[in-house]
């Protein structure tokens, strides 16, 4: 028995909602080790950089952020979206570093070297 295919709700990046995006074919969605998230698709329509697009995967609900389109003259479009907490994985490691980034252990991380302006300053 075939999987039914998920609603695809499309928002703008403002979060203004454009309708329900069309999927033609299957939607490929892979879950990494890494925590990375995505969703790989065709459809009729294009969607731009940054919308989101939110669906029910089962009983829980996911938002990806379209990364990239590629659109061929003619045919259909190819989808690729990021889940949107891959963003606060990146927002989380940065603040984790600020925080490592005081007192002595400044001078075991190279990140807070450039961070803080220390090794190399910025050029006035």
């Amino acid at each position: 028995m075939a999987a039914a295919m998920p609603t695809l709700y499309w928002f703008d990046r403002f979060d203004d909602r454009i309708g329900i995006l069309p999927v033609v074919g299957e939607l490929v969605h892979t879950e990494e080790l890494n925590g990375e998230d995505t969703i790989e698709f065709q459809t009729r329509e294009v969607p731009a950089k940054g919308d989101r697009l939110l669906w029910r995967d089962g009983g829980t609900w996911r938002e990806h952020v379209v990364v990239r389109t590629d659109e061929p003259l003619e045919g259909l479009c190819s989808v690729y979206a990021e889940s949107s907490l891959c963003e606060l994985l990146d927002w989380t490691t940065s603040s984790r570093r600020s925080t490592l980034c005081r007192g002595r252990r400044r001078r075991r991380w190279p990140w807070c070297w450039r961070r803080r302006g220390g090794r190399w300053p910025l050029a006035t």
